[in-house]
């Protein structure tokens, strides 16, 4: 499961995350699946994202809002 941490302004992308993309987003997305942690577009490390938005784009692919998008296992 990933994490959000409300504490913080980051998240962590858990190892297995499959992603997927959208003409739309495409060359912003890509900036953040060009990394050593992706491979076949599931994360085989974990990934930290500087926001939860971000982590939101670089798996789904669209612009969404990442506190809207991701919940703790508390939820």
């Amino acid at each position: 499961m990933n994490v959000l941490n409300p504490n913080a302004v980051t998240m962590i992308l858990k190892n297995g995350t499959a992603i997927s993309l959208s003409q739309s987003l495409i060359k912003h997305a890509e900036r953040g699946r060009n990394s050593k942690d992706i491979q076949d577009n599931i994360f085989i490390n974990d990934h930290l994202c500087s926001t939860s938005s971000m982590a939101t784009v670089i798996v789904l692919g669209r612009n969404f809002n990442g506190y809207q998008e991701w919940k703790n296992k508390t939820e």
